[in-house]
């Protein structure tokens, strides 16, 4: 799979960005309803487009292997009460056509890598149904909480 794969940060110079913003919306707003949040395709794209800039966070980070994504992750910072001034991975999400072949893993870890590069010293995650995956990958548990309705693991990497 990591031949010719690419992994960069989706820019407002990306080739193809409107293209690429409304399928990595989609991916957003499909991973929201099946997990019955309120979601519109509109509102995932706006999200994302937050990432466009030049400045190094928050940013989307996006897999393609001959212009074509295959997956995406996003670090940003939550600042919410009492989790201080945290960056966040959120939405990692590989295409259903090439999963379970390193691919999330790959994003995973270009994203840690580019969190330190950054400065950063950890990174924080929560998930609903992944901790056995995080865990294998060296993140550690940091405690639960309640997120739209739904009881989510808090998870935490040293970087």
């Amino acid at each position: 799979m990591a031949e010719h794969l690419t992994i960069e940060p989706l820019t407002p110079d990306t080739p193809r960005l409107e293209h690429w913003l409304s399928l990595i919306g989609q991916w957003h707003h499909e991973h929201c309803l099946a997990r019955g949040l309120h979601s519109s395709l509109e509102r995932r794209i706006e999200q994302i487009r937050k990432h466009l800039s030049h400045d190094p966070l928050p940013v989307t980070l996006v897999a393609h292997k001959a212009g074509q994504p295959l997956g995406s992750v996003s670090l940003l910072r939550y600042l919410a009460a009492g989790t201080g001034n945290r960056l966040w991975l959120s939405n990692l999400y590989v295409e259903s056509s090439v999963r379970n072949r390193g691919l999330g893993q790959a994003l995973m870890e270009h994203a840690c890598r580019y969190a330190k590069a950054q400065g950063e010293r950890e990174l924080w995650l929560f998930t609903d149904d992944q901790r056995a995956f995080y865990r294998k990958r060296g993140w550690r548990p940091a405690g639960d909480a309640r997120i739209s309705r739904t009881e989510v693991d808090i998870l935490v990497r040293v970087l």
